[in-house]
């Protein structure tokens, strides 16, 4: 129990994060309850690709294809086989697993030079290994968030997981913040509601011209998420979870400042921290 009570902040905010994430269908339309359910899949994708990214230091543009495997394979053996859905979502996310295992195999063909460099500096880790086992945790990841979108829409196609697909997780991997882990949630909200906001909101304001209106309008995501990408790399290089960060940080020395001078104490120099 005192264990609980004096466990960090952030671990309370998850936890207010979920129940209030769990409570959100009770209180919203079915069509916001089906939006939501895709936001949350989408997490899902980002978090593999963020551990492939953000911890493991690799680049997939491939993750859109993952999920389509892992969709592929539910639909599959449920309609074919009449396995039970439920069931599918950890075969699915096991056999693209181990596809993306065997995938990340090739990709790391590093120069002999530069992994042995890789593993002086890492005190003889197998740096190849972790990084082809990233790949295939990343997968499973993609195979899990394609399995359960597949299941919540009822209908896969090719067109339902395009090349876009793969970037618009690459950029919400980016804008939520790599290595981070609530960054996959953030970015996940951000990359599916940003496109649709901005394509009602463009074209509703009169003082932007109208070949720039259109343009947005006709490109889709990819202006916004242009834009937005360029913002976050100059404003907020660590994505959105580093900026609540160094926010939550400034405002902290703020106060502690402020306390200090109150009981009598000056702040301490700054040569010195």
């Amino acid at each position: 129990m005192q264990r609980v009570r004096n466990a960090p902040p952030r671990y309370w905010l998850v936890v207010l994060v979920i129940v209030l994430l769990l409570g959100l269908p009770t209180v919203i339309d079915s069509f916001l309850t089906s939006e939501w359910a895709q936001v949350l899949i989408l997490a899902i994708a980002i978090m593999g690709l963020n551990i492939l990214v953000g911890y493991s230091g690799q680049l997939s543009l491939g993750h859109g294809a993952f999920m389509a495997l892992g969709a592929y394979i539910s639909a599959i053996l449920a309609h074919r086989y009449k396995v039970d859905y439920l069931l599918t979502i950890p075969i699915a996310a096991l056999a693209t697993g181990l596809v993306g295992f065997v995938l990340g195999i090739p990709a790391l063909r590093l120069s002999a030079l530069y992994l042995a460099l890789a593993t002086f500096a890492a005190s003889g880790v197998n740096i190849a290994g972790y990084k082809t086992l990233a790949f295939g945790i990343s997968a499973f990841y993609a195979g899990t968030a394609g399995s359960l979108f597949g299941l919540a829409t009822g209908y896969i196609s090719p067109d339902t997981f395009p090349v876009s697909l793969s970037i618009q997780l690459l950029v919400g991997a980016v804008i939520g913040g790599l290595a981070s882990i609530p960054g996959p949630l953030l970015g996940a909200i951000v990359a599916f509601f940003l496109p649709i906001e901005s394509n009602q909101w463009v074209p509703s304001q009169s003082w932007i011209p109208d070949q720039i209106a259109s343009t947005i309008k006709n490109a889709g995501p990819a202006v916004s998420y242009g834009v937005l990408l360029i913002l976050i790399m100059i404003f907020a290089p660590n994505g959105l979870v580093g900026l609540v960060r160094q926010g939550y940080e400034h405002l902290n020395r703020r106060l502690r400042g402020a306390g200090d001078r109150e009981a009598g104490q000056f702040p301490p120099d700054a040569q010195t921290v």
